[in-house]
C-alpha cells in the first residue's frame, strides 16, 4: 500500500503515470517559469532591436560631408604699383644771347643796333629795336612820358635786350654813312665791303649804339644798311 504524500513537497519519483502521485518531469518548473522564459525572450528582442534602431539613428545623424564648395577663383596677385612717371625735366630758359633767326623773324626788312659781327662774317647779333617817325613817334613818346614833339622827329625804342644770331650772306651788300664813313661830307650812303664794316665797328665806341637797316632772304642777311640819325 503506497502512502499518500503528506504536503505539497513530498512527491515521489518514478511514479507510473497512472498513479496519482506521478512525477512529470515538466512538472518540476513552477507553473510562471515559461511565462518568465517568454519575458525575458521578448526582453532581449527588445533589447536587440532598440540597439539596432540606435545604431541606424546615430549612423544616420553622422553630419554628411559639406558638400564641396565651388572652388574660389585664386586671388590674383596684388598689380605691382606702377613705376612713377619721371617728372618733366623744366625747359630751360631762354637765353638771353642769341637766338637762331629762322625761329624769331621771317625774310624780310628788319632794325637795330649790330652788336657783334663773327671774325669770319658769318654771323651777325642784332638787338633788335623799333624806328618811328613824325606822328607816330610823338605819340609813342608822350605814351612814354617823353619829350613831344620829339627831336629830330624820330624815336628809336628799345624794349627787349635780348641779342640774335643772324647768318650772313656770302653776297651780302653793304652801305655806310657818317659816322662810319671817315670824311664824309654828306650822309648819302656808301657802299663798302663785309671786312670795312668790321673795321668801321671796331672803331666805334659800343655806346655809340648805331642803328642798321637789315633785309633777310631765305633765312639770311642778304643787305645792311646803316640808318643816318642826326
Amino acid at each position: 500500500m503506497t502512502t499518500p504524500p503528506t504536503g505539497p513537497d513530498d512527491v515521489r519519483d518514478g511514479g507510473d503515470e497512472g498513479d496519482p502521485f506521478y512525477d512529470d518531469p515538466a512538472g518540476d518548473q513552477p507553473p510562471h517559469r515559461g511565462r518568465t522564459v517568454a519575458l525575458i525572450a521578448g526582453l532581449v528582442l527588445a533589447a536587440l532591436a532598440a540597439f539596432g534602431i540606435t545604431t541606424l539613428l546615430v549612423g544616420d545623424s553622422d553630419p554628411e560631408p559639406a558638400a564641396t564648395s565651388a572652388s574660389s577663383p585664386p586671388a590674383s596677385a596684388p598689380s605691382p604699383d606702377p613705376s612713377p612717371e619721371p617728372s618733366p625735366e623744366p625747359s630751360p630758359e631762354p637765353s638771353p644771347s642769341a637766338t637762331p633767326v629762322a625761329d624769331l623773324v621771317e625774310d624780310g626788312p628788319d632794325f637795330g643796333f649790330i652788336a657783334t659781327l663773327s671774325e669770319d662774317g658769318q654771323v651777325l647779333q642784332l638787338d633788335r629795336a623799333t624806328f618811328l617817325t613824325g606822328d607816330e613817334a610823338n605819340a609813342e613818346a608822350e605814351r612814354r612820358g617823353l619829350e613831344v614833339p620829339v627831336p629830330s622827329d624820330y624815336l628809336i625804342t628799345n624794349d627787349n635786350p635780348q641779342l640774335r644770331d643772324y647768318p650772313i650772306s656770302p653776297d651780302v651788300r653793304v652801305t655806310l654813312t657818317i659816322p662810319l664813313v671817315p670824311d664824309a661830307v654828306t650822309a648819302d650812303p656808301v657802299e663798302v665791303s663785309l671786312t670795312e664794316l668790321q673795321e668801321r665797328l671796331a672803331e666805334v665806341d659800343p655806346a655809340a649804339r648805331i642803328p642798321f637797316d637789315l633785309v633777310l632772304e631765305d633765312g639770311e642777311v642778304i643787305q645792311i644798311d646803316q640808318v643816318y640819325v642826326p
